[in-house]
């Protein structure tokens, strides 16, 4: 079968971002912060302030971001084969732009939408947020209703998780739109994915993403939806000034960049579910 997502490379961004390096620049910007205020620093809040920066298993966004917690894995989990019980998830890293394919996984931007198909509308079209293709991940889920799932918000509101709609298409020869009959308030920059296969467990660490299967990383409390966690779509909170912000992007965004991309409240994920009744309903938090 013909891949649909560039893979991630994991080698050649962990050649990029080695975990001793990483760690010493965590030293050393310390360091250099205490030199300059050497009055804010005694020897026990030097040495909190360097575990404090030492790199840790959070979010992935960026690839700096997935070849850091890939190497922090290996670290606690030596082994080459993946740990009993473990579950197999596709995580998005994600790329600046459009993609030459409009029908894969992507957040804002133009959706993979036929022309003759009609556009969601609750009294007022519908804002398009994103799209996952499953096309590359049939193997670590169940049999769905279709290959790409297309998610909308109703209204002017990302909070509340009844106002997501969810609709299934496959890729067709049709033409499809070109301009959207409405967008995002936050802004709505596009994204496209690349895919890293890795895998989730409960006991070694479910990781914090956009991903296709795998286990849900939970935010707050457990959630009480039922059937079988499909997907997460994770906020893109970018940060300017740092570099690598994208897979196919090595200089920094500025201040002015980093805005305009969807973000759930306080860096909140969406989690999407299937029911055995085929219902795809979603559910959401935020720090």
């Amino acid at each position: 079968m013909t891949k649909l997502h560039e893979d991630f490379d994991e080698a050649e961004w962990i050649r990029r971002y080695p975990l001793a390096r990483v760690r010493e620049e965590a030293v050393e910007f310390v360091e250099n912060r205490r030199r300059r205020m050497p009055e804010d620093y005694t020897e026990a809040s030097f040495e909190r302030h360097v575990k404090q920066m030492m790199p840790k298993w959070r979010t992935i966004l960026t690839p700096k971001d997935l070849a850091v917690c890939a190497q922090l894995r290996w670290e606690s989990w030596p082994d080459e084969n993946p740990p009993k019980n473990s579950v197999p998830t596709d995580v998005i890293v994600w790329c600046q732009g459009e993609p030459a394919n409009r029908a894969l996984t992507k957040i804002g931007g133009l959706p993979y939408w036929p022309i003759n198909r009609e556009w969601p509308n609750n009294g007022k079209p519908m804002v398009f947020v994103g799209q996952f293709n499953f096309g590359d991940s049939t193997d670590i889920l169940m049999a769905l209703p279709g290959q790409i799932l297309s998610i909308f918000v109703k209204e002017d509101d990302l909070y509340d998780p009844e106002h997501f709609h969810f609709e299934w298409l496959n890729e067709s020869d049709g033409a499809l739109i070109q301009q959207t009959p409405t967008s995002g308030w936050w802004g709505n920059k596009p994204v496209f994915g690349q895919k890293f296969r890795t895998w989730d467990s409960a006991e070694h660490g479910t990781y914090q993403s956009t991903k296709i299967g795998g286990l849900r990383h939970l935010i707050q409390d457990e959630l009480g939806l039922p059937g079988k966690h499909l997907a997460t779509l994770h906020s893109l909170n970018f940060y300017g000034g740092k570099p690598d912000p994208f897979a196919n992007r090595e200089t920094p965004l500025s201040e002015d960049e980093d805005r305009g991309y969807f973000c759930i409240g306080d860096v909140g994920s969406l989690y999407i579910f299937i029911g055995e009744d085929g219902v795809v309903r979603a559910e959401n938090a935020s720090y």
